[in-house]
């Protein structure tokens, strides 16, 4: 049975919920009577869905767990106009590859305006990640976020490229039959990261027809935007590229290895790295003060 956002009196629909950190996930999720948690509100929301998150700090990690479609629409998890609900995830610790927010599995979904920040490990075999998206899936859209202070500081061994691994936004198509596709990153600033081995923001794998635009990403100290291909991320080599996307309008700045435990003072982090993927158009980019430009 499709599910579509329909909520209230004699089933009129209600396309609009809403979070505060006053509020509590017995309420209906009004605006008068919202819930507490934005995992609640992403547990409910359907197609055609927006999920208003007042401004505050929710200490949690969130998954959503549901897709729109193109008649009824995205669902949309955003920040409440004009304030800024924050993720924090500095009291937690990830449990092998985590992000603070994920989408798996899913298509037409809307993630805007939230910041999302401090997830932190030491450890080798952990990777926390700001925003992350795996497997397949269509008509994702990350608008605007602030991601930052997303950390592995693990001290690596003596070979650069040996440290532990964490991400700022990072879309891992992982599923060998459906890619995915039709993916938007725009406007979002991903900044003051230690990514160890990793890049800042990253599409790998069968992943197709997106667009990485107007972006800044700064501060970190590692590969600013990365499009791969070839890591086995995606089961059948046919498909492990990433392909037919645009990189434009961003601008990188601040992006060095020197410093970092996996590469100690090797200076070969690149503002936009090609590793791997094909078919990319890059244009309009403004890199400064990178190890390597493009």
């Amino acid at each position: 049975m499709l599910l579509v956002c329909i909520s209230g009196a004699f089933g009129q629909p209600n396309s609009a919920y809403y979070v505060s950190t006053a509020g509590s996930d017995s309420n209906p999720g009004t605006q008068t009577a919202p819930w507490r948690t934005v995992q609640h509100a992403a547990d409910t929301a359907r197609a055609g869905c927006t999920v208003n998150v007042r401004g505050g700090v929710y200490e949690e990690l969130v998954s959503i767990n549901a897709s729109g479609n193109a008649s009824d629409g995205y669902v949309t998890l955003r920040s409440y106009p004009g304030e800024t609900a924050t993720l924090d995830a500095e009291h937690l610790t990830p449990a092998g590859r985590s992000g603070i927010l994920t989408i798996h599995n899913q298509s037409y979904v809307r993630i805007e305006g939230l910041e999302i920040r401090n997830f932190r490990t030491a450890e080798h075999r952990l990777a926390p990640l700001g925003i992350s998206v795996t497997g397949a899936g269509s008509h994702i859209e990350l608008l605007k976020n602030n991601v930052h202070h997303i950390e592995n500081n693990f001290p690596g061994r003596d070979a650069p490229g040996s440290g532990g691994n964490g991400f700022g936004i990072a879309v891992y198509g992982t599923d060998a039959k459906t890619p995915i596709t039709d993916l938007i990153i725009d406007g979002n600033e991903v900044h003051h990261l230690k990514t160890g081995s990793s890049e800042s923001l990253v599409v790998n794998g069968n992943v197709t027809n997106f667009r990485i635009t107007h972006n800044v990403v700064h501060d970190n100290n590692n590969i600013g935007i990365d499009v791969i291909g070839f890591e086995r991320t995606a089961p059948d080599p046919a498909v492990d590229q990433a392909r037919d996307g645009v990189v434009s309008g961003n601008l990188v700045y601040n992006i060095t290895s020197r410093g970092n435990p996996a590469y100690r003072n090797d200076e070969s982090s690149d503002g936009i790295y090609v590793d791997g993927g094909t078919r990319i158009l890059i244009e309009q980019n403004v890199i400064h003060n990178v190890d390597f430009g493009i």
